[in-house]
């Protein structure tokens, strides 16, 4: 039915006719819409919905509960106020030819020449709109003194996608597919149009997932701030690093309130995903992800929008990472004191190696005159035998100066290894080296790095 704001006009003496109370009705009904989507565009959806699932794997689709707002405005609560729909059969509406069939709610639309209100539950060509239902009251007055009285509810039914819409209503609440196996199931990536993220699993699912990924992130990044916190000098990959740290975190507050809330709109939800991705953007330099190219809200078509967003923020967030400035090389033990690096052919030419060592039990100035000359670094294969004949192998010098980008913590003392002579030849045909530390610097943690 066409909107109808023609305000009933009262004066003394006219004659009350059941026109007056129903146009009443309807100019505030509508006067309510009108004032509501003035501040609020998409203002109607779900706020709920629950599914019978089992029932769905038996091939019966029925609702146990589902409430919300239709387009046109008719607020609604099953089983509250309003009977569930008549349980459906799959089967005898699921395309032979397709794998899957839509479901809608679906109410017969309200017509301005035609029967609205069924009041005796006729078996009309037509279903009505609204449908009389008997309830006792009592009076508020006193509480007391109940009576029988005739109220209306909405008169649903489900529908498949097999079936004409023409004058009803219809909002879809699902997608069902067959399986191999020919038993049915929902469509889980299918989220229909809501007012309430907790109306879709699939909504709930995307806020819950994006959160942990986020926070993965934000752990990561993390863990380079506090690498980068103590060098002279930043390097411009350790500002994308911060600034991706920052962009990361100031979203993880929002999406852990749609997560533990559960009852945002999903506009809301969507524009938090949006900010975040066009964030990321600045980190990954791809023309699919361009800021300009990110999905627009779709209300009327959420699983749409949401499914690519959600898509490309997981691309982005598994991508959005710095280069890094420097590599670790694990020292793994491979005997008494002796420890073993595997280092890459590329690394072995390039980079520069740097060894820290820390302790609490001996002091820096130890360190400093002592670990150089204790030291001996070679290929794993003649480390026992340099060993044996005392020989120096590489050289290990004290330094100040990092390279930019090495991290560099106040507590720990710098080691360049010298990489030169037949000793660093050996290495490199190796494609390893073993690192010797005497017995009385046990307490000494050494950490290895090659910055490019």
């Amino acid at each position: 039915m066409s909107r109808d704001n023609r305000r009933v006009l009262w004066y003394e003496g006219m004659t009350l006719d059941p026109h007056h109370f129903q146009q009443w009705d309807r100019y505030h009904g509508n006067a309510l819409n009108a004032r509501i989507r003035s501040v609020r565009q998409h203002d109607w959806g779900l706020t709920t919905l629950e599914i019978d699932r089992d029932r769905l794997a038996n091939g019966e689709f029925s609702l146990i509960s589902c409430s919300g707002v239709l387009s046109g405005g008719l607020d609604f609560a099953i089983p509250e106020d309003a009977d569930p729909p008549p349980i459906r059969n799959i089967a005898d509406h699921f395309p032979p030819n397709s794998d899957h069939v839509s479901v809608f709610l679906s109410v017969p639309a309200a017509r301005s020449d035609g029967i609205n209100v069924d009041l005796h539950a006729a078996d009309s060509m037509r279903p009505a709109t609204i449908v009389s239902r008997t309830a006792t009251v009592t009076d508020e007055n006193t509480g007391s003194d109940e009576r029988a009285i005739q109220v209306g509810q909405a008169n649903f039914q489900l529908r498949f996608g097999t079936e004409s819409s023409e004058a009803f209503t219809n909002h879809q609440i699902a997608v069902i597919r067959r399986g191999a196996g020919g038993f049915f199931a929902l469509d889980d990536r299918f989220i229909p149009t809501c007012l309430s993220i907790e109306a879709s699993h699939r909504l709930l699912g995307i806020s819950r997932r994006l959160l942990e990924l986020a926070v993965a992130k934000s752990s990561s990044l993390s863990e380079r701030k506090m690498d980068s916190t103590g060098q002279r000098q930043l390097t411009p990959s350790d500002i994308t690093a911060l600034g991706l740290l920052a962009s990361v975190n100031a979203h993880i507050p929002l999406l852990n309130h749609y997560h533990a809330m559960k009852s945002g709109h999903p506009e809301e939800l969507y524009l938090t995903m949006l900010a975040l991705a066009g964030q990321l953007t600045t980190y990954v330099g791809d023309a699919r992800t361009s800021p300009r190219n990110l999905p627009m809200y779709s209300h009327a078509n959420p699983s749409s929008c949401f499914n690519e967003l959600d898509g490309v923020l997981e691309e982005l967030l598994g991508g959005a990472q710095p280069a890094t400035n420097y590599v670790r090389l694990p020292l793994s033990e491979i005997g008494e004191n002796l420890y073993k690096a595997d280092v890459d052919t590329e690394l072995l030419e390039t980079a520069q190696l740097i060894l820290s060592a820390k302790s609490a039990e001996i002091s820096e100035s130890r360190l400093v005159a002592e670990l150089p000359s204790m030291l001996r670094i070679a290929a794993p294969e003649i480390i026992n035998n340099v060993l044996r004949s005392y020989t120096r192998a590489l050289t290990v010098e004290h330094t100040t100066r990092l390279p930019v980008g090495a991290p560099e913590d106040p507590q720990s003392s710098y080691f360049v290894v010298k990489k030169q002579g037949p000793f660093w030849d050996g290495i490199k045909e190796s494609g390893s080296l073993a690192v010797f530390v005497p017995a009385e610097f046990d307490a000494v943690t050494l950490t290895l790095i090659a910055v490019p």
